[in-house]
């Protein structure tokens, strides 16, 4: 490599901030705590989400069924109020589902994202850490003296 390309590389290395290993240890722990949180919530709500879109399912199945049902009613008659309230629940469940599944997207999916490429910026970091004390202990110190002349 040539000097220019060194020196770039060097400077691609030493663009985040060196932590010591303890500092490392608990930020990444941090991190880690993050983003099983975030999975954890992620999970629930996914299971809200999918529970939401059972009730609508079966709510509809359940409002087919009721239509082609013929004959009286088991309970008694429900002609005067049972179909506004199936078509109000035929209408709202499956538009509360349909937010549900939007905030699932876009809070909860986003969150785990958001925390997953946080842990793999300080795992980069880390890298780099490890990388810079293994370039200290292998490569001799830089001194800004010219390189001596080769002996004839």
């Amino acid at each position: 490599m040539n000097n220019q390309q060194e020196q770039f590389v060097e400077g691609l290395l030493n663009q985040m901030p060196q932590l010591s290993s303890e500092q490392y240890l608990k930020y990444r722990r941090e991190l880690d705590d993050k983003l099983a949180r975030a999975r954890r919530e992620e999970k629930a709500m996914r299971w809200i989400v999918v529970g939401a879109w059972l009730a609508a399912l079966a709510l509809c199945l359940g409002a087919v069924l009721w239509s082609r049902h013929s004959g009286r009613p088991p309970l008694g008659r429900y002609d005067e109020w049972l179909p506004p309230l199936n078509v109000a629940a035929a209408l709202l469940l499956p538009v509360g589902a349909l937010l549900l599944l939007g905030l699932y997207l876009f809070k909860y999916r986003i969150r785990v994202s958001r925390a997953r490429h946080q842990a793999q910026a300080a795992d980069l970091a880390e890298v780099q850490r490890q990388l810079n004390e293994l370039r200290a202990q292998l490569l001799p110190p830089k001194s800004d003296q010219p390189p001596s002349t080769p002996p004839k």
